[in-house]
């Protein structure tokens, strides 16, 4: 049934259980090509067990530390919301710090890793380690030991500039360029007969060094990580982790200590500056009860007074801490637009912010001060062996910028709360203008002078507080991060397996097996019968079956066109090659069990659909050779026998044929129509379809054009469809092979329905599925398949009917 509810789809595993392979076929096919599955499961066992004897043991140690969510430190002073939540992912950060190249570095140094014992293997102790330079001395070396108890060696060095002892004696040091090393008492006591060494390069073997370490958390709840290692040489498997970890400790705990170095002495500075201060606020008190007789100002003042005088001295401290803080915002601002800014080894013009007096009772502005001081001192750490532009200087540059950036916009916010409040107070201030007036300025002079002199007293035992608190925590060791099970020198390896080995070369060789049973037996992929084509297309309906016809069933044109002349010469044996040289067969030979089959395919296409017949067809195959030229051509003139007023369209504007078979010219054709060049009457062109005056029009192809997927995708494409149907009541195009071009696909997404024509043991059956592909995804309905070149048992209506042997034309 023709019906565009359900596109054709591809085949897919465990579709349907009424397939056609049974599980008795299955079975059967394995009992067949038992032999074969057997062999190639033995063959699959021996290469496992080969591999498994041929692999270096490889052995796997663990080292477990428990890591807090909490800052070791504490904080020095209380957080703000815009940067809460700064810790978070703490646990990924100090995994990402242990597979850092700088941690891993420390290893291979502490470790002596760039040098490797070959033979004896892990015999590590062989060779004593008297200096090991990052660079120098890299090269394959091998000991020979001689009668005398000594060995000669013999060097392949990577650089020309290292020079080797011809002979090495135990115990005395030899130089290997920058290296110094000697061979251990080991060698005289085991004396082995030969040992061989190696010393790699620094970087890469840091590089396998990282490969080799795996960290991960043991669950998504608990604050443990694993530190895993895994090395052909057991010792080394249990030292890497266990010295990472330590190496990991200590510089947490150096950095640790340099962060609260530099808090303690931030401050002691802020200390220090506030004490003077609050002296000189003192004195000014002082000072100004003296001079203005000021005695009590409780007992002098009523309630409104102390209120007015309360918010006269908030609005000029309000406008002052804002002027301060204003001054102070455009004197960072100049100074890091100067070039004082994090792009430099210098201090930070923003730590100035930290020190405004509102900031200092904020822990968060000074968490990120603590913060920007730790990273100013790394980067003065680092800067002593590199460059500005070196990855980590950058680096630690982009987050200083940061926390200057975070800084920057808290105090532009508190300088923006400052306005609302003072403009807040004014209009408080305005209301209450003339009874402001009669305050005496004495009082209010004084209040203004008490609460500054409160302020930074407040402050002042504030800092001495935190100061105290700063030093307590900078003796104190860090306790968020702790080794609970150090790693063990592993006993057995984790690689190879030889159980799981052979056992898995069992099931692959067996599943191997099965497949090249399968493979043996369908490696045949040629479309043969009307089962293939329905597995390949998803069920879709072949429409007709069309046998293969041979030359001397031809009988020669008659000049009326029809077949009526003696038969072709050519030999019984011979079939057709070319529907150009011999013209359809249902015109030539309308009695033959050939056009009776065309005919069967046009009576099946005509009742195919559920309501009425498809009107618009396109004729298309998978590449070329599968016979839709010569399908469409013998399709159509059997529809005009029927006495139905057919078109057949030759759509394939890159090699079209159908003028050939039809003896007529290209041009004018279905390229001028399309581009309005030339009326469709005179390119339509009126051939005979056989007897009794039948005739069938033909729209050639025309000039061809250069684009031609363009040209029928166009509106004009659909619009010329539309006209068609008003005019005939049957529209075929022949399209070109979907498999190469698009258009046939183009022009399905117009037509009422798509035929697919595959040829007999010729067109293969990916092809006629891929095919089928392409026209679901443009939407395109496939109306059903047509396969010619049919011989023996497939077309046995024809063999038992007729007796003839037959089939399609070849080529377009």
């Amino acid at each position: 049934m023709i019906s565009k509810a359900t596109p054709p789809r591809l085949t897919t595993e465990g579709d349907d259980p009424g397939q056609d392979i049974s599980l008795r076929e299955v079975w059967g096919t394995v009992v067949r090509h038992r032999i074969l599955i057997a062999l190639t499961a033995l063959a699959l066992v021996v290469a496992a067990g080969i591999y498994t004897w041929m692999q270096v043991p490889a052995y796997q140690s663990v080292v477990t530390l428990r890591i807090d969510e909490s800052n070791s430190t504490g904080s020095v002073l209380s957080s703000l919301s815009p940067v809460a939540g700064l810790s978070r992912g703490k646990i990924e950060t100090e995994m990402r710090v242990l597979q850092s190249r700088r941690v891993t570095e420390a290893v291979v140094d502490s470790l002596n890793l760039t040098l490797r014992v070959q033979e004896p293997a892990g015999a590590r102790t062989l060779i004593v380690i008297h200096d090991l330079p990052r660079t120098g001395g890299e090269g394959h070396y091998e000991l020979a030991r001689r009668s005398d108890g000594s060995y000669a060696m013999t060097a392949t060095a990577t650089a020309p500039t290292v020079r080797a002892p011809a002979s090495v004696a135990v115990g005395q040091p030899f130089t290997l360029g920058t290296a110094r090393l000697s061979l251990g008492p080991d060698v005289a006591r085991d004396k082995p007969q030969a040992i061989v060494f190696n010393i790699s390069p620094f970087r890469g073997t840091v590089s396998g060094v990282r490969s080799g370490i795996a960290v991960e958390r043991a669950d998504l709840v608990s604050h443990v990580v694993n530190v895993t290692y895994t090395s052909a040489d057991p010792r080394v498997a249990a030292d890497v982790p266990n010295v990472l970890a330590a190496r990991f400790l200590e510089e947490k705990l150096s950095g640790l200590r340099s962060e609260s170095r530099s808090t303690v002495q931030f401050l002691r500075e802020q200390v220090s500056s506030y004490n003077e201060q609050l002296r000189l606020a003192e004195e000014r008190v002082r000072s100004y009860r003296e001079s203005q007789q000021v005695v009590s100002l409780t007992e002098e003042a009523s309630e409104q007074v102390r209120r007015l005088a309360a918010d006269q001295a908030e609005y000029d401290r309000l406008r002052s801490e804002r002027q301060s803080l204003a001054t102070l915002l455009a004197e960072v601002t100049a100074a890091a637009r100067a070039g004082v800014s994090n792009g430099t080894s210098g201090t930070s013009p923003y730590r100035r912010l930290a020190s405004f007096p509102v900031f200092l009772v904020n822990r968060a502005v000074q968490d990120m001060l603590q913060s920007l001081t730790a990273l100013e001192t790394r980067r003065s750490e680092v800067l002593v062996q590199r460059t500005e532009v070196d990855n980590d200087v950058q680096s630690i540059n982009e987050r200083i910028g940061q926390i200057e950036e975070q800084l920057l916009q808290l105090a532009r916010s508190y300088l923006a709360s400052l306005d609302s409040q003072i403009a807040s107070k004014q209009s408080s201030l305005n209301r209450f203008g003339g009874e402001l007036a009669r305050i005496p300025s004495r009082e209010v002079g004084f209040a203004r002078l008490s609460r500054e002199q409160d302020l930074l007293t407040q402050i002042y035992n504030l800092l001495q507080t935190r100061l105290k608190e700063a030093e307590i925590q900078a003796a104190a060791e860090p306790s968020d991060v702790e080794i609970i099970d150090s790693a063990l020198v592993p006993i057995t390896p984790i690689s190879p397996n030889p159980v799981k080995n052979v056992g898995l070369g069992l099931i692959l060789g067996l599943g191997l097996g099965v497949a090249l049973a399968f493979v043996r037996q369908a490696v045949d992929t040629k479309i043969r019968s009307r089962q293939d084509v329905e597995q390949a297309t998803s069920g879709a309906p072949v429409l007709g079956m069309i046998p293969r016809i041979r030359i001397s069933q031809l009988a020669p044109l008659s000049p009326n066109g029809n077949g009526k002349g003696k038969a072709a010469q050519g030999g019984r044996g011979k079939h057709v090659d070319d529907v150009r040289e011999y013209g359809p067969v249902t015109r030539r030979n309308p009695q033959s069990p050939v056009a009776e089959s065309y005919r069967a395919l046009r009576t099946n296409i005509m009742f195919a659909g559920a309501d009425s017949s498809p009107r618009v067809l396109v004729v298309t195959s998978a590449f070329p050779g599968d016979g839709k030229s010569t399908s469409a051509s013998n399709l159509a003139i059997t529809l005009a026998q029927q006495g139905t007023r057919t078109l057949l369209v030759d759509a394939d504007l890159r090699r079209g044929v159908l003028h050939s078979v039809f003896g007529i010219s290209s041009d004018p054709g279905l390229s001028h129509v399309l581009l309005g060049k030339v009326p469709l009457d005179e390119a339509i062109s009126t051939v005979s379809a056989g007897e009794n005056g039948v005739v069938l029009d033909v729209l050639p192809t025309g000039v061809l054009p250069p684009n031609p997927a363009e040209l029928l995708g166009h509106q004009r494409t659909r619009d010329l469809v539309e006209t068609l149907r008003e005019r005939y009541e049957m529209i075929i195009f022949d399209a070109p092979p979907l498999n190469l071009v698009t258009d046939a696909a183009v022009l399905g997404t117009v037509a009422d329905a798509t035929i697919l024509v595959a040829r007999n043991g010729i067109t293969d059956r990916r092809a006629l599925e891929h095919a089928a592909l392409q026209l679901s995804h443009v939407g395109a309905v496939l109306g059903g398949v047509i396969l010619n070149d049919v011989v023996g048992d497939e077309n046995s209506y024809y063999n038992s009917g007729y007796g003839y042997t037959y089939g399609a034309y070849r080529r377009n």
